[in-house]
């Protein structure tokens, strides 16, 4: 009988030190996931580039554009509340090149001509716009995360929702330069460092960036093209040229902006009746 107590002790003393050393064997992943499916954040904008000195090469257009949305995506984690430290922890994903980084900025490519950094908001105690791509980027509130624990929902979430843009020109271009990316996923968790499942949102942008081109002949002077005289017979059709009438060269001083040198221009003169 005392040596099955004393095995019986040695058992559950050996039970104890188990438990103590795996103290977590059921902590959860912490992964969050949408409770309505991905959430798509899509923003489209447009920006004029009026001043020539703009359209060069490494011209920076900082916080071009600020998104934002009030739609929520609302997640429910897998932990349960005690677990962590109580922050919540963010995480982006992007399909785009890196064209180069510069300290916290990565510039990815967005087309021929531009390339494009972000940062997005984040909520919390950090409470500002936060540079993408994030790896464990928390909101640093202590405690805060035990609202999507147990089942529960985080209805309120929404990051990804707000955030801004910066374009940096490549190389000069004419006319409009237009890109559509994906920009990226943000995925949520309640544990550092570990991330998985679908993503809770991913934003989207459009954008369009149109440089203004115009042409202005002689400035100030009048332009005067001698046809000698034409008779009125020689018109006889509406927008065609007037018969016998032989085309005549002139030179003029043309002066473009945002247009190439070289490039071919197309002009039209148009004319009212007279009497006399």
């Amino acid at each position: 009988m005392q040596l099955i107590l004393r095995a019986a002790k040695h058992f559950i003393l050996a039970s104890i030190l188990l438990f103590l050393h795996f103290p977590n064997v059921h902590a959860g992943t912490g992964w969050c996931h949408p409770v309505n499916g991905t959430i798509p954040y899509i923003f489209n904008f447009t920006k004029n580039i009026n001043d020539p000195n703009q359209n060069q090469t490494g011209y920076l257009f900082n916080n071009i554009y600020t998104w934002g949305s009030t739609v929520p995506s609302p997640v429910t984690c897998d932990c349960k509340a005690g677990e962590g430290d109580g922050a919540t922890y963010f995480k982006t994903e992007t399909s785009l090149p890196i064209a180069r980084q510069d300290g916290s900025t990565v510039w990815y490519t967005v087309n021929e001509y531009l390339q494009a950094s972000a940062k997005a908001y984040i909520g919390g105690l950090t409470n500002s716009y936060v540079p993408v791509p994030w790896d464990n980027a928390t909101n640093g509130a202590s405690g805060d995360s035990y609202i999507q624990c147990d089942g529960k929902v985080s209805a309120y979430a929404n990051t990804g929702a707000s955030g801004k843009i910066s374009l940096y020109i490549v190389k000069p271009f004419v006319g409009e330069s237009n890109f559509s990316v994906k920009l990226f996923d943000v995925y949520r968790s309640n544990n550092k460092g570990s991330f998985g499942g679908p993503p809770v949102s991913t934003v989207y942008i459009t954008g369009m960036i149109i440089v203004p081109q115009n042409c202005i002949i002689d400035t100030g002077s009048i332009v005067s093209v001698d046809f000698g005289n034409i008779p009125t017979s020689a018109f006889q059709t509406a927008g065609v040229k007037a018969i016998n009438v032989l085309p005549v060269k002139k030179d003029v001083n043309i002066q473009c902006t945002n247009i190439a040198a070289q490039a071919n221009l197309t002009l039209r003169l148009e004319s009212e009746k007279v009497w006399g």
